[in-house]
């Protein structure tokens, strides 16, 4: 019987995908901050997030011995023949 197992890889902001607060910027890429100010003494800087566009995604299939697999973003499928779902 053939089975998929599935696996979520974190965090996400490594693959240049949104992660929760988190700022997420593309790696070797410059960093642009912005400040507003609020009237006195309040004030705003942050650095909005970049996320990685659809074509820069990761893709990739994979053979590992008797198990196949693909990897897309922070998710990877491994492809198992195993007599039942313990096995695999």
């Amino acid at each position: 019987m053939k089975y998929t197992v599935l696996f979520e890889i974190y965090p996400p902001s490594s693959f240049g995908l949104p992660d929760g607060s988190k700022i997420v910027m593309p790696a070797a890429r410059n960093v642009i901050t912005f400040e507003a100010t609020f009237g006195p003494g309040g004030g705003v800087r942050t650095t909005p997030s970049r996320y990685r566009g659809e074509q820069e995604g990761v893709e990739s299939s994979l053979k590992l011995g008797q198990v196949g697999g693909h990897l897309r973003d922070n998710n990877l499928s491994l492809f198992v023949d195993a007599n039942n779902a313990r096995e695999a």
